[in-house]
């Protein structure tokens, strides 16, 4: 009883790593389908509609690799994204703050 409480209670305080962002597969390759107006995302300038190429000089083909990236890098880490928006290659250089923590995106 009294593990399992705690167990749930560690569960409860847990906070996965999240940029904010809804990021979905198509054939142009990783992008930004919604982004959310208090994340982290937006405020540093991520858009709806942005690419992203690559998360730490890994390239990312599928979204599932962002979500595998930003837990790998966790909420102490850093990140920094390669993006497109429309055609136009850019890197992101603004620090994200999620919870407690701060995500760099170059």
């Amino acid at each position: 009883g009294v593990l399992a409480w705690m167990n749930f209670d560690q569960q409860r305080k847990y906070q996965p790593p999240t940029d904010g962002v809804t990021w979905q597969d198509t054939p142009a390759g990783v992008v930004a389908r919604q982004v959310n107006a208090d994340g982290p995302a937006a405020r540093a300038g991520i858009r709806e509609g942005d690419l992203v190429l690559s998360i730490n000089g890994t390239t990312v083909p599928r979204a599932t690799r962002v979500t595998r990236i930003l837990y790998q890098v966790g909420n102490w880490g850093t990140a920094d994204l390669e993006l497109s928006r429309r055609g136009q290659g850019w890197d992101q250089a603004r620090p994200l703050r999620w919870g407690c923590c701060t995500l760099s995106m170059d």
